[in-house]
């Protein structure tokens, strides 16, 4: 493998006004072998363009899901591997967007989407041993693999929220902290 291609799906059309690199990325980018050239694509700032690559690996937000899985079957189909994010349980959220529905309809909504979402990538990259055990409780296929948010819990337990505020300036992570979304913890 000589490229890895990032790419941060858009939520909508056209460039965004806040667009923040997510912190996904830069952990990504420094477990990369330096030997492996990379490119980031976010299309919240520009548009896609698809490069030579032999991997892709893209971050997947809730809103951006729908983008996300065009952009991998796009680049399957051309036979190069697509590697994606998986963060959120989603049947613990779904019932707060759609309260009429009963929430075990929803838990079953999320489980049978959250699974085709993941098998329909190559590869999926969780932030934890919890995360990875739900997915394949769902029935997922595809090889699951844990990537660490990169956030040193260690030196935030046991503190206060000034403390973890402090905490989260010191180590440089003010900004990239909002784009990191839910973490489910073993």
């Amino acid at each position: 493998m000589r490229h890895i291609t990032f790419i941060r799906p858009a939520l909508g059309e056209g460039p965004s006004a806040d667009a923040m690199t997510p912190l996904v990325f830069a952990i990504l980018k420094a477990r990369t072998p330096r030997e492996i050239e990379t490119t980031l694509i976010d299309e919240r700032i520009e548009p896609l363009r698809m490069v030579p690559t032999d991997l892709v690996a893209m971050t997947v937000e809730t809103f951006t899901a729908r983008r996300a899985y065009q952009i991998a079957a796009s680049y399957r189909r051309r036979g190069i591997p697509v590697v994606a994010t998986y963060h959120t349980l989603f049947e613990e959220y779904l019932f707060h967007y759609v309260p009429l529905v009963p929430h075990g309809v929803m838990r079953a909504v999320a489980r049978r989407v959250s699974r085709a979402q993941c098998d329909a990538l190559d590869a999926v990259a969780v932030p934890s041993t919890a995360m990875r055990e739900t997915l394949e409780r769902y029935g997922v296929r595809t090889p699951i693999e844990i990537v660490p948010t990169g956030i040193p819990l260690s030196e935030f337990a046991g503190g206060d929220d000034a403390h973890i505020e402090v905490g989260i300036v010191a180590h440089g992570m003010a900004q990239s902290l909002k784009t990191t979304g839910r973490w489910p913890f073993s």
